[in-house]
């Protein structure tokens, strides 16, 4: 798949981001991996980017956060290990399978994780058990 959305090579362009969107440079490592499984494609939100299969938004990248869509039972980890946080597009409005997690610490164990999250979120996705927002 062509990387349309990163700068040249896929360079970090501004202080940590790539792409003209300016997404964190650790989304686009953790996209691009994503995007090497079957199916999965790298697609542009607005101003920002996400990951889809079968047509469907499975995460995407939110300032310095990443949103995915989980099952029940990840989510429901998740937030009670306080490692993520209900996510919804505006004050008051949570989509309720939807969760946002950090991306400050996205290299090593922190980096697997969301790698974890994300294949969790696809395969939710996929395997179409995620019903709309």
């Amino acid at each position: 798949m062509a990387d349309r959305s990163a700068g040249a090579g896929g360079a970090p362009d501004r202080a940590g981001t790539t792409g003209p969107w300016g997404v964190p440079a650790a989304w686009r490592a953790l996209a691009l991996r994503a995007a090497a499984r079957e199916g999965v494609r790298i697609v542009r939100l607005f101003r920002t980017e996400g990951l889809m299969v079968r047509g469907k938004l499975f995460a995407f990248v939110s300032g310095d956060r990443v949103v995915c869509k989980l099952p029940a039972a990840a989510r429901a980890r998740e937030l009670a290990a306080g490692r993520a946080e209900p996510w919804g597009p505006a004050p008051g409005r949570r989509w309720k399978e939807w969760v946002a997690v950090g991306m400050r610490d996205a290299a090593g164990d922190a980096g697997a994780r969301l790698d974890d999250l994300v294949a969790a979120a696809r395969a939710h996705v996929e395997a179409g058990t995620g019903g709309p927002a």
